[in-house]
């Protein structure tokens, strides 16, 4: 865990400040994930090992979403996202969510440990294979679900999806200080309009533009960018995803704000302002300028 922990929180260093609480936030990393060996612990001698290995997967979901609760921890360290690129296996998030996925991860683990465990010295001559049938069978469950859900969409069949992803790539240094981050915005635009001009001049301008790595402190209300990213859309004639943040509930006295996905269509943008200016001036007026979505 504690490999683990330096592998996957260590770009945190990188940052030129606060290396003591940064130091801290990555050994509460690596002490929060030995809590679900706690119980097991307790559970095990109990009950023995064999036994409480089949509660294992619920322990660890169960601690997942506790975990999500606590200061300093990191949504990307859930198990869940380790399945990500596994689109084929995981369509039934659509049923279970992500805590369907991370049970189901370590259950598997469990059925494939138990194989082996009964195969004993038998390992090396084909007893371990025959005991993977089971877990095999079982992983039929959620492939077959993935086609079932993939059947779903086979009026898109032969339809290709051309995507340009937008480097996105600022240093720790730059981002130390508030006026900077609408820097990286305009630096990020700049670089998209020059992409998309020497597209259309080789007639390959994608479908789809893509900003990683663009979590600002910047709702799209505030200074206008939701604005100049519409207007954007709207002359590449596609679609960008971008991050962005989005105010908690402050009605309640919440003010912190979340970095979240943000989807620009282009198609629906003009179907919107195309809504707005053929609608009656009196309208237009009574609702202050604000555009209709």
């Amino acid at each position: 865990m504690l490999i683990f922990g330096l592998m996957t929180a260590g770009w945190l260093f990188s940052f030129p400040q606060a290396k003591e609480q940064i130091t801290l936030i990555v050994l509460l990393e690596v002490f929060y994930f030995t809590f679900p060996v706690i119980p097991f612990f307790f559970l095990q001698r109990r009950l023995g090992f064999d036994r409480a290995l089949w509660l294992f997967p619920l322990l660890w979901t169960v601690w997942e979403w506790l975990y999500l609760s606590l200061e300093f921890t990191m949504g990307t360290h859930l198990s869940a996202y380790s399945q990500s690129s596994n689109t084929w296996l995981i369509q039934y998030i659509d049923l279970t969510g992500m805590w369907g996925i991370a049970c189901w991860l370590l259950f598997f683990n469990v059925l494939i440990h138990r194989a082996y465990r009964s195969a004993g010295d038998r390992v090396l001559v084909g007893e371990f294979w025959r005991k993977l049938a089971l877990p095999g069978l079982l992983m039929g469950l959620p492939l077959a679900y993935g086609m079932y859900a993939f059947g779903q969409f086979d009026e898109q069949g032969g339809k290709s999806l051309a995507v340009t992803v937008v480097p996105t790539y600022f240093t720790a240094d730059f981002y130390e200080n508030y006026s900077d981050f609408k820097g990286g915005i305009e630096a990020t635009l700049h670089v998209t309009d020059s992409l998309h001009y020497a597209q259309r001049e080789t007639k390959t301008v994608p479908d789809f533009y893509l900003w990683p790595e663009t979590g600002t402190t910047f709702t799209l209300e505030e200074a206008q960018l939701g604005k100049v990213l519409r207007e954007a859309v709207v002359d590449y004639d596609a679609a960008m995803l971008t991050g962005g943040a989005v105010l908690a509930d402050t009605t309640r006295g919440d003010f912190r704000r979340y970095i979240t996905g943000t989807l620009l269509s282009a198609q629906t943008w003009k179907v919107a302002r195309s809504a707005w200016t053929s609608a009656p001036k009196a309208w237009r007026r009574a609702r202050s300028g604000t555009c209709p979505t």
